[in-house]
This record gives structure tokens, C-alpha cells and sequence, in this order.
């Protein structure tokens, strides 16, 4: 039987929090978009797309600053 909270929904949060300090509710948002479907279950290919698509949707809403 899976956790309730896994170690993908576990580092979610994480991010979700850190987003929410850093960047704002809206940046997560749309950052964090699609990864309610990832668990420690999912394959881990689509974990590393969901990932990619996450870092390049956080590069386009964010500067360095």
C-alpha cells in the first residue's frame, strides 16, 4: 500500500512551498500546474518531463533576481 504522502507529493510541497515565499501564489500556480497526477508510482520518465516542463515554466515567469 502507497503513503498518502510520498516522497514526490513530500518534495511537491516543498516546492510549492519555496515558490509561495519566493516567487508568489501565482508563479506557483502555474509552475506547479499538472503535478497533482505525480507520485512515487509514476514512471520516473514522466517525472523528469513533468520536472523539465516545470523548470523551464518557472525560467519564463521568474528573472534571477
Amino acid at each position: 500500500m502507497e503513503s498518502k504522502l510520498d516522497f514526490e507529493h513530500m518534495w511537491l510541497r516543498k516546492f510549492a512551498t519555496a515558490l509561495d515565499e519566493i516567487a508568489g501564489e501565482l508563479v506557483r500556480e502555474e509552475v506547479i500546474q499538472g503535478s497533482e497526477e505525480l507520485s512515487s508510482a509514476s514512471e520516473r520518465e514522466g517525472v523528469i518531463c513533468w520536472s523539465r516542463q516545470a523548470m523551464e515554466r518557472l525560467s519564463s515567469a521568474v528573472d534571477e533576481e
